[in-house]
């Protein structure tokens, strides 16, 4: 059974987000973001290769559904396309510290922020 995530990154005034299908939790998808999306020039990367599959172990996006990310104006709006499709977690870009990305992760079925530390 797949556990879908959503990894969103606010861009200029929108956020784009991209759908992983398989190990969105926190254990899989947020362990890879924190390990290997943690410099903006891979949060890019991570954008520009769209819906994929699989997060872990597929840097270049080899099974990518080929889409390209989806938009959204508000972080309203992300949310709310969050609580209507069958994701489970969703991760954002929360800031950049010294160069550096912190993720947070928020779990639909915990209803709560959940650390990825």
């Amino acid at each position: 059974m797949a556990t879908r995530s959503r990894i969103a990154v606010k861009q200029g005034k929108v956020w784009k987000s991209v759908y992983v299908h398989w190990d969105g939790y926190p254990d899989g998808v947020g362990k890879e973001l924190v390990k290997n999306y943690a410099l903006p020039r891979e949060i890019n990367k991570l954008l520009d290769i769209a819906h994929r599959s699989s997060l872990i172990g597929d840097p270049e996006g080899e099974t990518g559904y080929g889409d390209l990310c989806d938009e959204f104006e508000t972080l309203q709006e992300l949310m709310e396309a969050f609580y209507q499709e069958d994701t489970e977690y969703l991760y954002q870009l929360d800031e950049v510290i010294d160069g550096e990305v912190i993720w947070k992760c928020f779990g639909k079925n915990e209803n709560k922020e959940i650390n990825l530390y």
